[in-house]
Parts: structure tokens; sequence; C-alpha cells
């Protein structure tokens, strides 16, 4: 059965760098945050194997907030060279692993990234039996 992963990016080059290495059985979803995000981001979230947030960092920390308290799945952020040294990027600061479900990973990338670093995710959701 197909995984889906979630990119919420505005970057098409990126999406359409991931659409063209995902295997067939997988599918991918884009959320462009400037028209789709609001609605994304309003219910919880149930599926996606693996959720990619390509976002600038104004941006970024209130989906990581929605995602953390709505998304037990594994979250990629992506980030550029040189950002969140003094900061969480990831909008993780002051939790420890014991307060997130134990099943979900958050990954920070930092660009530039390989289509493939992204897909390995529903890969690794799979051997770990997530059902989606």
């Amino acid at each position: 059965m197909g995984r889906e992963l979630v990119l919420i990016s505005g970057d098409g080059e990126l999406a359409a760098a991931v659409a063209a290495v995902l295997p067939e059985a997988d599918r991918l979803t884009v959320v462009d945050p400037e028209e789709d995000l609001p609605a994304f981001a309003g219910p919880a979230l149930g599926g996606p194997a693996v959720v990619v947030v390509d976002l600038p960092p104004a941006s970024r920390h209130g989906v990581c907030e929605h995602l953390r308290a709505n998304y037990p799945g594994q979250v990629i952020v992506l980030v550029d060279p040189g950002e969140g040294s003094g900061e969480d990027p990831a909008g993780d600061a002051g939790r420890d692993a014991g307060e997130r479900p134990a099943e979900q990973a958050r990954r920070v990338l930092v660009r530039p990234v390989e289509p493939a670093d992204l897909i390995a995710g529903l890969h690794r959701q799979s051997r770990h039996g997530r059902r989606g």
C-alpha cells in the first residue's frame, strides 16, 4: 500500500524533484503556504506518513506547533545553512522526547537536501509498521 508525503512549501522546484523520484505506489500532496495552509492547518491530521515543512522561520513555528498538537507522525523541517544556531527551528524548545508520542519523530535537515532524503522517511515509517 502506498504512503503519503505531505510537502508544506511554496518551492515548486522542490515539489517537482520529490515527485520525480517518488515511488509509483506512494503519493505526494503539496500544500501551498500562501493558498492552502489555512485550510490545511485547521483540522487534525490523520493519514500522511511524513510531513515536510519547508517554510521561512516566521511561518514555520506556528505550523510546527499545529503539527505537534495534531499529528503523531514523522515531521521533517528544512532550514537554511546557519539558521537555528540560537533558536529551535522545529519549535520543540522546552520539550523533551518524553513529552511527545513515542512514534513522533522530528528531524531537521539543512538545505540543500536531496529529494531521496525526504522520501527515505516514508520507507522508515513502513519498516516500523505505522498504518496509514
